[in-house]
């Protein structure tokens, strides 16, 4: 099964899975350019659903993913708003490319919001949160 870090990858993109004090750490100062930008960072799920029908259980999880690109300190709102703009693009790519693996059930909408300055680094772009969904699941005796 093809994992997100694995679609950023073949995208030439950072992945950072994490929750959100690690994340912090991460995109902070020195580490961020370790990393690159722009940056992929999947918080760790808090929650999600399983469903158990027919000798199968699914598991999907709630999904808050960020499209992360460095923006200077004193940007302006037409700065922030390009940034916005390709960060939302490259969301589109994500969305694209997880519907094109074949090993979810498609993303059929998502909700996004615009983000400016919720970490330490100084960053904007998009969120998107979905439900993923994987195809099969685990089998069990009922």
């Amino acid at each position: 099964m093809k994992q997100l870090k694995d679609i950023a990858a073949d995208m030439g993109v950072a992945y950072i899975f994490a929750d959100w004090s690690r994340a912090n750490l991460v995109l902070d100062g020195a580490r961020l350019r370790e990393e690159g930008l722009p940056v992929i960072l999947d918080i760790m799920p808090a929650a999600g659903t399983i469903v158990a029908r027919t000798g199968m259980l699914v598991t999907t999880s709630e999904r808050m993913v960020w499209f992360l690109d460095a923006t200077r300190m004193d940007s302006t709102s037409s700065e922030d708003a390009t940034t916005v703009a390709d960060m939302l693009a490259l969301a589109r790519q994500f969305i694209a490319r997880v519907n094109a693996c074949g090993d979810y059930r498609p993303i059929d909408s998502t909700q996004w919001q615009a983000e400016w300055s919720m970490l330490d680094e100084n960053v904007s772009g998009v969120c998107l949160t979905f439900n993923l969904v994987p195809f099969g699941g685990e089998c069990i005796e009922l």
